[in-house]
């Protein structure tokens, strides 16, 4: 987050969702975070003009227009993948799944290859993004689970 926001100063902060108890345990508003490893991440959104606006959760369509609000605000393609991006690259730790809307998904991915991001990040990126039947629409969040650290010897994927 800090390495994203100093590439767009003035720029909305990443806004975090839920998160996992430290070492797991039950959550009563999400059986997906139990694990420890999970977290959501509210989605860039910018208003009609592109200008950068807080995350209010809205639900985004095909075309990437919120369904809420009369469609005025937008989920910015370039910061979600640069957030994408930067989770995958990391070097803190490995990314075992993204969850997010397919809609959203083809936009981000579409976006990366335009920028020119190389195929093996995109190929990566599809690979680990991801809808589960139990996941609903995920059209308002990006969920991250983080793979279990090597040698952590209770720690199961």
């Amino acid at each position: 987050a800090e390495e994203l926001a100093v590439a767009d100063r003035g720029a909305a902060p990443l806004v975090v969702g839920n998160l996992s108890r430290r070492g797991g345990g039950d959550l009563p508003c999400s059986r997906s975070h139990n694990t420890g490893r999970d977290v959501d991440f509210g989605l860039y959104t910018t208003d009609k003009k592109g200008r950068s606006v807080p995350s209010r959760y809205y639900r985004f369509g095909e075309n990437g227009r919120s369904l809420e609000a009369g469609g005025r605000y937008r989920f910015d393609v370039r910061r979600n993948w640069n957030l994408i991006r930067e989770l995958l690259s990391s070097p803190h730790f490995e990314v075992s799944t993204l969850v997010l809307n397919p809609h959203l998904e083809r936009l981000v991915l579409a976006h990366a290859r335009a920028a020119g991001e190389s195929a093996a990040l995109i190929e990566r990126a599809e690979r680990l993004i991801d809808l589960p039947r139990y996941a609903n629409l995920h059209r308002n969040h990006l969920h991250v689970r983080i793979a279990c650290p090597k040698g952590h010897a209770r720690c199961v994927d």
